[in-house]
């Protein structure tokens, strides 16, 4: 399970010096549902980084806050609360695993 994040623990998040990202889903979305499938897949290799997940339904206004328009197929990427990157769309594994190799 990912960390689901709202308002009341995104400072969390950001404050970590590590990597962290924000997979922005929507519910009834085949792209959010494929790509938690391949985070979980690839979570457990990279023990340093919090994967978590951002409804965009029930947190709108912060997702917002992100300039997250499409409201799914969208990770963040961040360190030290700054944004390091970010991916669109459906993903597989080797396109996250080699993005999350390219920004250790």
């Amino acid at each position: 399970m990912l960390l689901q994040i709202n308002i009341d623990n995104i400072e969390d998040l950001m404050d970590r010096k590590d990597i962290s990202v924000i997979h922005f889903v929507e519910p009834n979305c085949n792209v959010s549902k494929n790509n938690r499938e391949i985070i979980d897949k690839v979570k457990d290799e990279y023990k340093d980084i919090v994967f978590s997940e951002l409804d965009t339904e029930k947190e709108e206004e912060l997702a917002e806050n992100f300039n997250v328009k499409n409201k799914s197929g969208v990770l963040i990427f961040f360190k030290n609360g700054d944004i390091i990157e970010i991916l669109f769309g459906a993903l597989n594994e080797k396109r996250l695993k080699d993005k999350i190799d390219s920004l250790l």
